[in-house]
C-alpha cells in the first residue's frame, strides 16, 4: 500500500514504528489534542507512551499529510481493505483526525 510505505520509511527513518508516528503526528496537531490508545497488552502500552518522544519538524509533519491525503485514507478505511497491525493503527489515528 502506497501510502502507508511513504509514510513507514519515514518512522525508520525516525526510528519507530508507524504505530508511535501517528500517534506522534495527532499529538502535534495542536496544544488540545492528546491521542488516547487503547490497549490490553503492556508491550503495546509501553509502545504508545514511547510516541511521546517521536518529535516531528514542521517538515515531517507536511509531509505526512502530503503522503496521506485525508479523502484517500476515507475510501480505505471503507474498502475493508486488510492491513497489517502498523497500517491500521496508523490509518485509524489519521482518520480519527480528519
Amino acid at each position: 500500500m502506497k501510502l502507508v510505505e511513504k509514510v513507514r520509511q519515514l518512522a525508520d527513518k525516525k526510528g519507530c514504528t508507524l504505530g508511535q508516528l501517528a500517534l506522534s503526528w495527532v499529538h502535534h496537531q495542536g496544544d488540545d489534542v492528546f491521542p488516547i490508545p487503547g490497549t490490553k497488552h503492556i508491550p503495546y502500552l509501553e509502545e504508545n507512551i514511547a510516541a511521546f518522544n517521536v518529535k516531528l519538524s514542521k517538515q515531517e509533519l507536511a509531509e505526512i499529510e502530503k503522503s496521506v491525503p485525508h479523502d484517500q485514507v476515507r475510501f480505505l478505511v471503507r474498502s475493508g481493505a486488510e492491513f497489517s497491525h502498523d497500517q491500521v493503527w496508523f490509518l485509524v489515528m489519521i482518520r480519527c483526525a480528519v
